[in-house]
């Protein structure tokens, strides 16, 4: 399954990036996330719980960061374990550009699900990838908008 958007956001493009890269951002941001530790030099370790459908699908994983280059892109490569649910594989290439209106945010990503959680079907699965999405790039404006250091742009 793929999914890809593009996206301007009202700030810097090094306060995104730094917000991309806080353990404490990206908790809020994902949703469904419990938990978030790490840096961008180790990777980060998570929990996210979310619903989908009649499930309540719980994983627990790593994101490494490859191909990194600082405020301006990276690879997140993540695998999460969910017990019987199964178990979820995928990679998202995020690139930031600088942009009249601030910094254009640009995605790609690409998921494997196996186990349980992919016998519910691929339009469920599609769908739920995309609302998160939305949801992380509406949450990061929002505390992008909260932090009182960002710079106008």
């Amino acid at each position: 399954m793929d999914h890809a958007g593009t996206r301007i956001i009202a700030a810097q493009r090094t306060k995104v990036w730094q917000h991309l890269t806080s353990p404490e951002s990206l908790a809020y941001c994902i949703p469904g996330c419990e938990t978030v530790a790490g840096s961008v030099e180790t990777g980060f370790d998570m929990v996210v719980r979310r619903k989908l459908g009649l499930f309540t699908l719980h994983f627990a994983g790593t994101i490494d960061l490859a191909d990194v280059v600082p405020a301006r892109s990276v690879t997140l490569v993540g695998r999460g374990k969910g017990g019987v649910a199964g178990l979820a594989k995928g990679s998202a290439r995020i690139r930031l550009v600088d942009h009249p209106g601030g910094t254009e945010i640009t995605w790609g990503l690409g998921a494997l699900l196996e186990g349980r959680v992919a016998r519910l079907g691929r339009q469920p699965i599609e769908a739920m990838v995309a609302t998160m999405t939305a949801h992380f790039v509406e949450r990061l404006e929002e505390v992008l908008q909260q932090d009182t250091g960002t710079d106008p742009v």
